[in-house]
């Protein structure tokens, strides 16, 4: 081994290109390594997990997950084969102790929820710290920051600015590991009896069950019980126990089960409540495949280095032959300095990889615990990684330096007697997937921000969307202040703006289930927007109902109708509105009815919309300031995350955003190996041609033509290798593509980029040693061999 050390020291940019191709790799392995498993290790620490059903529903091949609190007792008393049930909601508001706000995630959950899940409380009975509506489980993080070191065990919480407050009778350990966490995935700080939704929203809580989806109900079976074949029979017990949504006159709505242990992952399922985190099975796959990948790419640079310089190697090898070591013995040398350099290589990534933690949980938008994967079973998925590493890495040119006699080595032959077939190859293989990760990351990019900026019919730049904390005096106070800012243009109270859907009243029309998005604003709600008409009937009701051509439609009314139905009510049409989108531009159109009327009277305004002038972060800063003054420091933080609409489009599309700098990350990492396999396999084939180039100087080859011919053989493989990636960059994100149905065509320059970008990267990395190649005195070459 102290040989091997030797050679390094000597050899210093090849322990460099190697170390810090392998340590690149390995530090994105780690990373991509913690993530999937994180990922598909979420909530395997329940014992009852196997037999634990999401209630979901299906409509018009739209599948979520989501019903109402209300049909626990009815599936309970009428299948025996249930063992319990629980229902969550998760939710983000404010509560006070000792007059003081506080920001908390919480959840609310049934007096079952321990016995469902095996999450652990550091105080308290698991069994009973929900027997009481007015019970709460708080964090241990929660219970510092709220009382110090003080028992937090029987402190009294004001819940919603209500005479009804919470009894702390608990303290959990963080729930991490779950799907159970707060959107950014922090473990959360409270648990809620469900009692108390009813102020949160009444709907969930009501016995007419009206919001039928709002909540995720958990039933779990008895031993033994498979629950995927009784769907139709649950289905039938919730329509005879008067669900309303299962008894619709077209009979449209499926009920469906979804396996607790296959809902994280169910991408054709969502939970139409939000109330857990669900996984991207496609991203992991798409991680892992990319970082082998990567480590392929540093393997394939390790083997062409070391077979660059196997001739400073071979002399001393064809020594150790000759002193008696076996051709197997030369063998496991080899491999096991390759061994050596992928330990010493993933030692320098592990600690790349915690340095940069904090930027892949950006990216990845999950935070990257590596210190909570640490156990036997990684340990020695990581050991073994490294093994074959350094087999797969030490093998080829093992082989290939043990199997020239010693006295060919001694001669001189060795060096004639090897190939480049496999360089080649990989030289091939390296350009294909890159060009294919750089053209993949254009038109991921591309088509995210076809997205982002694609017209949605009304404005959001520079427009606040700001939510109150239900105060309506305070929300009050706030507009008159906030509408005598300089910066503020126009501001309106209303329920939402568009991009964050409004609210849905679903009907029953003659047979007919009918749907629509309804928006309540002030008298600037709509000049705000920029909502436009296309006819305005000039109603001087002092309510106005203005509605698109799909409500229209829906109702069969025609153009000169005055008013369409709206349950058991006949609405006067003050206007037909030119048709813009709910959310964003991937949603489909839907029935629209905007009602304009007076704030606090014909309506509880959930927010303020604010237009801005002038400087868009100074606007922020004294619109912020304003908010802090009214409505109290503590509830600035989470209003103000995301304020503008354009942010939020941003946000709605930040997974698309994230995978395509992922790949354009991986793409670069990619290009920096290559560029260093084809520092060393250039070298290496200088080295092969030695003799060829002094001979065709000698016979007149000016060093113009010698340089040409020795960059035209490497630019050849780039060329190779675009052709192969064209159709497979092709099919590819022509697939990726298709889940849009609002999207960019394939640019033919797209293809160009890639393909160009790979050959100046192959150029700029093999002039320099085919232009030393190209000038060196040919008597040297020919002196040498």
């Amino acid at each position: 081994m102290n040989s091997f050390i030797n050679f390094l020291r000597r050899n210093k940019a090849y322990t460099l290109i190697d170390v810090l191709g392998l340590a690149l790799s390995m530090m994105f392995l780690v990373l991509i390594g913690a993530y999937t498993w994180q990922e598909t290790h979420i909530d395997c620490q329940h014992s009852k997990a196997a037999r634990m059903y999401y209630l979901g529903m299906e409509k018009d091949g739209t599948k979520f997950t989501g019903s109402h609190w209300r049909v626990q007792p009815i599936l309970k008393a009428a299948f025996p084969e249930l063992e319990t049930s629980t229902a969550l909601l998760r939710n983000h508001r404010y509560v006070s102790y000792q007059d003081e706000e506080i920001e908390t995630d919480c959840y609310f959950v049934d007096s079952t929820f321990y016995d469902v899940f095996d999450f652990q409380l550091a105080i308290g009975d698991r069994s009973k710290v929900f027997d009481s509506p007015y019970s709460c489980v708080v964090s241990e993080d929660f219970a510092r920051r709220v009382f110090g070191d003080e028992n937090p065990i029987g402190k009294t919480i004001d819940f919603n600015h209500r005479d009804d407050p919470l009894i702390v009778v608990g303290v959990m350990e963080p729930m991490t590991s779950t799907a159970l966490m707060t959107y950014d995935r922090q473990p959360i700080d409270m648990l809620i009896n469900f009692d108390k939704v009813k102020y949160v929203n009444s709907s969930l809580w009501a016995e007419t069950m009206n919001n039928a989806t709002g909540t995720d109900v958990l039933i779990v079976a008895k031993e033994g019980v498979d629950l995927t074949q009784k769907e139709a029979e649950y289905e039938k017990a919730l329509k005879d126990g008067g669900f309303w949504i299962f008894n619709l006159p077209e009979d449209n709505i499926r009920l469906r089960l979804v396996p607790f242990t296959e809902a994280r992952f169910a991408d054709e399922y969502q939970s139409s409540g939000s109330n857990f985190n669900q996984g991207n099975r496609k991203m992991v796959r798409l991680l892992f495949l990319v970082g082998m990948i990567i480590l392929l790419f540093a393997l394939m640079n390790y083997i062409n280095l070391t077979v660059a310089l196997s001739a400073k190697r071979a002399k001393e090898m064809a020594t150790r032959q000759l002193l008696g070591e076996s051709r197997w013995g030369i063998i496991m040398r080899l491999i096991s300095e390759a061994t050596l350099l992928c330990l010493v290589s993933f030692a320098i990534g592990l600690g790349l990889a915690f340095l940069a933690r904090d930027y892949a949980a950006i990216l990845l938008d999950v935070p990257v615990r590596i210190i909570d994967c640490i156990n036997p079973t990684t340990v020695g998925f990581v050991l073994a990684t490294i093994l074959v590493a350094g087999i797969a890495a030490g093998l080829a040119p093992a082989l290939l330096i043990s199997s020239v006699k010693p006295i060919d080595i001694v001669k001189g032959a060795f060096r004639r007697k090897t190939n480049m077939v496999f360089s080649k190859v990989f030289i091939v293989v390296q350009n294909v997937v890159t060009i294919i990760m750089i053209a993949c990351a254009l038109t991921m990019y591309l088509q995210t921000r076809h997205l982002v900026n694609a017209p949605l019919g009304y404005e959001t730049k520079g427009i606040l969307e700001i939510g109150g904390t239900g105060e309506q005096e305070k929300m009050k106070a706030f507009g008159e202040r906030v509408r005598q800012l300089p910066c503020v243009e126009l501001a309106s109270f209303c329920w939402s703006s568009p991009l964050n859907r409004g609210n849905n009243n679903t009907m029953t029309y003659e047979g007919r289930t009918i749907s629509m998005q309804s928006f309540y604003g002030d008298s600037l709600y709509m000049k705000l927007l920029g909502l436009e008409l296309e006819r305005d009937n000039h109603d001087a009701s002092p309510q106005k109902h203005y509605i698109n051509q799909q409500i229209l439609n829906e109702f069969g009314l025609t153009e000169e109708s005055s008013a369409f139905p709206y349950y058991d009510e006949q609405r006067n049409i003050s206007g037909i509105l030119k048709d813009f989108r709910i959310g964003t531009i991937t949603t489909e159109q839907h029935p629209i009815q905007v009602v304009i009327g007076q704030p606090f009277e014909d309506f509880s305004p959930w927010v303020m919309l604010i237009k801005v002038r002038g400087d868009e972060a100074e606007a922020l800063r004294e619109v912020r300031e304003l908010y802090a003054e009214v409505f109290g420091e503590a509830v600035v933080g989470g209003t103000f995350d995301w304020p503008y609409l354009d942010q939020q489009i941003e946000g709605h599309f930040q997974q698309e955003q994230n995978l395509a700098t992922i790949i354009a990350l991986f793409a670069l990492i990619a290009i920096v190996i290559s560029m260093l396999g084809l520092v060393a396999i250039s070298s290496y084939y200088v080295q092969q041609r030695a003799n060829e180039i002094a001979v065709r100087k000698v016979m007149g080859g000016t060093s113009e033509e010698v340089l040409g011919r020795l960059l035209r053989s490497f630019l050849a493989y780039v060329g190779i290798a675009i052709v192969i990636a064209v159709p497979i960059i092709y099919y590819l994100m022509n697939d990726w593509l298709a889940d849009y149905s609002y999207r960019i065509p394939l640019h033919w320059w797209l293809y160009a980029i890639a393909g160009t970008f790979c050959l100046l990267v192959a150029f700029l990395s093999v002039v320099v040693q085919s232009w030393r190649a190209a000038n060196a005195n040919p008597v040297n070459a020919l002196y040498q061999n």
